[in-house]
């Protein structure tokens, strides 16, 4: 699992359609932090291949540009719809975003890809919404660090609160 690559650029290398369908919905469907990958079409010779080619760069757009708005912090306090069956992390060991950064949160996820970054992370974490009405206390001397995303969607850099 290379669960911090950022970057794949495959362009050197002939991909098939098949190859490319593998890719995206098996890899990088699941992948939190992959922002950039390249890949060029030379694979999809045919007209039909070229429209399937098509299709599968826009479901990788999508996913690309929910990493590039922070989809990994849906799943960073060990809330996750799609659990890994093989996880055996302690949960109560794991660090909780405090409610008042979520609209921080949300915020930078709108800037980078508008409503659909909200709609994916809302879906994901709809308890975000409800832990947003209860009151909150900070806890002191526990850093947390959350990723603080620039206006450019591929410059990633890291923030301390607390």
């Amino acid at each position: 699992q290379l669960s911090s690559l950022r970057v794949l650029q495959l362009e050197s290398n002939t991909v098939s359609v098949h190859g490319l369908k593998v890719l995206v919905n098996e890899g990088l469907a699941h992948s939190r932090r992959l922002e950039s990958l390249v890949v060029w079409d030379h694979g999809a010779v045919t007209p039909r291949q070229q429209v399937a080619w098509l299709e599968l760069e826009e479901k990788m757009q999508h996913y690309l540009l929910l990493n590039q708005a922070g989809r990994h912090v849906l799943y960073f306090d060990g809330h996750e719809k799609a659990a890994n069956q093989n996880d055996t992390t302690d949960n109560s060991k794991r660090k909780t975003i405090p409610a008042y950064l979520w609209p921080f949160i949300l915020e930078q996820a709108d800037e980078i890809y508008g409503t659909e970054a909200l709609y994916h992370f809302l879906n994901k974490r709809p308890d975000v919404i409800l832990a947003s009405e209860q009151p909150q206390k900070p806890v002191v001397g526990s850093p947390l660090k959350l990723l603080s995303l620039s206006n450019s969607p591929k410059s990633v850099m890291e923030t301390n609160y607390f």
